[in-house]
């Protein structure tokens, strides 16, 4: 057995802190268009990760 943790956190708190900033912004960004829809990302993710990368 095996526990897997997870976290919700804004955007905008997210974005306080420049290193998870910078990385989620690649991350969001990186997926090819298959996976981002299966992760159910691409409605949102270009301009999210442009903000991030941004700001």
């Amino acid at each position: 057995m095996f526990l897997i943790r997870t976290y919700l956190v804004s955007l905008d708190e997210l974005a306080r802190g420049p290193a998870w900033r910078e990385r989620f912004g690649r991350v969001l960004a990186e997926p090819p268009e298959d996976m981002a829809d299966y992760k159910g990302l691409v409605r949102h993710r270009d301009a999210a990760a442009r903000w991030l990368l941004d700001t």
